[in-house]
């Protein structure tokens, strides 16, 4: 009697292999299985839709006329540069202050240090809309609280001004708002490279006669170089997909970033035109690839700025003398404007 020869060996083998694989790792797999179900989906029906004539219900054919239409608008390129520059400057504003007060709370002799660490965490239990809403109340042009204060400090002096003289439905203002919520982010991100970041080589720069501002930007700073860019490359990512901010504020004031812009195209503009708006998303979703490859390179490199160090270290505390509770007030002001006002 002849043996039966499989076509491919060994292709059983490998599949009792991929099966004892799959139940050994159970419910790796079907996290994973999910998680790609709730990614692809949106995304296949998002670039299914901008594909589309009419409403994504009821379509009436497939053509590249939303890509068209999207490239040929002026207001999407004001909005995506809109978007670019918003982002940018409020990463800029959020992490410049966060690395200073993540410098002050672990390396300094600043007093209540527990209190401001408290102060910074408190931000992040208010949602972002009810922030943003909050300060439209302060600062709208014609019945903000604090613009009817400064209206009436101002007539005193003789100049009178029937609104304003701050506008927060503006671009500086939707920086200002992004930039302020930030900062908590930020900080969680870069306080603990503070913390365990071994001291060697400030001291070598204080041995050298280095004073304490060149020893922060020539030693310090460059040595946590991968954290804080990693932690502005990924504040810059949630500012550029931010939105309740932009619809707040934004919005009001005809001020577009890419986000409301796909909001207005699908849910304001008459006629509605989901095509457009899935357009928009799509480069929306490609920027974000992109800025996730930039952040993972960012951080892949990261080991190379570790030193080695004995157990039980900790960086020595730099006394900032009578600027002590000069740096208490900062906490104070950002406690002030991001929870009090």
């Amino acid at each position: 009697m002849k043996s039966i020869v499989l076509p491919y060996p060994g292709v059983w083998d490998r599949v009792l292999l991929l099966w004892n694989w799959i139940k050994s790792n159970l419910m790796m797999v079907l996290v994973t299985a999910l998680v790609l179900f709730l990614v692809l989906v949106p995304i296949t029906r998002l670039i299914i839709t901008s594909l589309q004539i009419g409403h994504p219900s009821f379509p009436e054919g497939w053509s590249t006329d939303n890509y068209t239409a999207a490239f040929s608008t002026p207001t999407f390129y004001e909005s995506l540069v809109r978007t670019f520059w918003i982002a940018g400057s409020g990463t800029l504003l959020s992490l410049t202050f966060a690395v200073l007060l993540a410098w002050l709370v672990e390396r300094t002799d600043m007093p209540f240090r527990n209190l401001a660490w408290a102060m910074i965490l408190i931000p992040m239990a208010v949602p972002n809309i009810l922030f943003a809403m909050g300060w439209t109340l302060l600062l709208s042009p014609n019945a903000g609280a604090l613009n009817v204060l400064l209206r009436g400090g101002l007539d005193l002096v003789g100049i009178h001004l029937t609104k304003g003289p701050i506008n927060i439905y503006s671009v500086g203002g939707l920086i200002f708002l992004d930039g302020i919520r930030g900062v908590t982010t930020i900080f969680l991100m870069v306080v603990g490279c503070f913390r365990m970041m071994d001291p060697t080589l400030e001291e070598a720069a204080r041995v050298s006669k280095a004073s304490g501002v060149a020893t922060f930007f020539k030693v310090t700073l460059p040595a946590l170089s991968p954290a804080i860019l990693a932690a502005g490359m990924y504040s810059f990512i949630l500012s550029m997909e931010s939105f309740e901010a932009a619809l707040a504020v934004g919005l009001p004031g005809g001020v577009f970033v890419l986000s409301t812009l796909i909001y207005f195209t699908t849910r304001v503009q008459a006629p509605l035109d989901y095509g457009l708006g899935a357009v928009f998303g799509v480069v929306f979703m490609c920027i974000m690839m992109f800025l996730l490859i930039g952040y993972r390179r960012a951080v892949r490199h990261s080991d190379r700025f570790s030193t080695i160090t004995g157990k039980g270290f900790r960086p020595r505390i730099i006394s900032i003398g009578k600027w002590r509770y000069s740096a208490l007030g900062l906490f104070i002001v950002f406690f002030l404007v991001a929870i009090i006002l």
